[in-house]
């Protein structure tokens, strides 16, 4: 399966004219926002047989005029810059789930995946040092994984793990 959209996200109003001091703190606002716009491809191949399912899917996005929230310690120590564009952000990765029942022993199912995902930002106007950095608030490795015991009917049991890599608050890293 091959799907591909494209998305517009406008700044909101807050992010446009809202100016917040909290005590040292203040939240700045930027009336020269752009919308976002996001092109995303994604390539899917499933496997289903008696057991379940297996997917591996590569994707990719394409970012113009990304919306960055972070702190801009430039200003201030405890200044924080609502938001900014950056010029282009390209995000690439690769996700493998599972979907299994009855593994093992009937009412054993097992679910999860791993996912890799490159988010690099291409071009940065504001700030050029950004350039070919990742970027941030989306970790490079995610995994989560569920066994589920069915007991029957009206009991089951299980049991979750979720793990994700760090990331990047800033955009220089």
């Amino acid at each position: 399966r091959f799907s591909f959209g494209r998305a517009v996200r406008y700044p909101t109003v807050a992010e446009l004219f809202q100016k917040v001091t909290n005590g040292t703190n203040l939240i700045a606002s930027n009336p020269n926002l752009l919308p976002e716009d996001v092109w995303a491809y994604e390539w899917t191949n499933e496997v289903k047989g008696k057991l379940g399912s297996l997917r591996v899917s590569l994707f990719q996005e394409n970012r113009k005029n990304a919306l960055v929230s972070q702190k801009d310690t430039l200003v201030s120590a405890t200044a924080s810059s609502v938001t900014e564009n950056v010029a282009s952000v390209r995000f690439r990765g690769v996700e493998a789930a599972a979907d299994l029942h009855d593994v093992l022993i009937k009412g054993f199912d097992l679910r999860g995946s791993l996912t890799y995902v490159d988010g690099v930002v291409r071009s940065d106007i504001q700030q050029p040092a950004a350039n070919g950095k990742q970027f941030p608030g989306v970790p490079p490795w995610r995994a989560r994984a569920v066994a589920v015991y069915h007991q029957n009917d009206k009991l089951s049991y299980s049991l979750g793990y979720r793990h994700s890599s760090g990331a990047y608050s800033t955009l220089t890293n």
